[in-house]
């Protein structure tokens, strides 16, 4: 019983890392506020971890697990699809997942605080070796959602990633409304 109630008590601590890590960012993440958010004392941390950045590599994992997840969930959509549903799906599966519509603006803030996270992972190296892990289930994933549409697509798994980074990193400098949206058409526009 004992045991179960520290096993629970340390995930707990890495779920509220991870909650953190899509707020606030790897910048700002810290032992202080990770106790906070669990809603336990501070020492807590110290007790269950080796180092502020062990919880930080397990809170990266989770976060990186549910980007893994919500891929799939719309990579179907792609099945025969022509080029702009394609993008669509591409743009989808790798944005965090979005709200309802009438909450396009808390889409944009998700968006933004994803990839404010992904740009200060250089300063963090374990959320940097963390995303570096990714990036061959995110190919996978493209190559997925591109073989499923049965479309001549010639760009490779590489350049659509780094067309929605840099799409995505523009609607969110320029603010635009609908981040999802300008992604789409860019993507759209490189796919034909």
């Amino acid at each position: 019983m004992k045991q179960q109630r520290g096993l629970n008590r340390r995930q707990s601590l890495i779920d509220a890392g991870g909650r953190l890590l899509q707020t606030v960012g790897p910048g700002k993440f810290s032992a202080r506020r990770v106790a906070a958010e669990a809603g336990v004392p501070l020492a807590a941390v110290t007790y269950y971890f080796a180092s502020l950045d062990e919880l930080l590599g397990l809170a990266t994992e989770l976060v990186v697990a549910s980007w893994l997840d919500h891929g799939p969930r719309v990579a179907h959509h792609s099945r025969g699809a022509d080029m702009a549903q394609i993008a669509t799906t591409l743009t989808l599966a790798l944005m965090p997942p979005g709200p309802p519509p009438a909450s396009i603006a808390e889409h944009r803030r998700s968006i933004q605080a994803r990839y404010e996270q992904l740009l200060s992972a250089g300063r963090a190296p374990m959320v940097s070796a963390a995303l570096a892990a990714l990036r061959p289930a995110l190919y996978e994933l493209i190559t997925v959602i591109v073989a499923n549409a049965e479309a001549p697509v010639t760009l490779s798994p590489a350049t659509i990633l780094a067309v929605i980074d840099g799409a995505a990193v523009g609607a969110i400098s320029e603010a635009t409304d609908d981040p999802v949206q300008f992604i789409t058409a860019i993507l759209t526009e490189t796919l034909q």
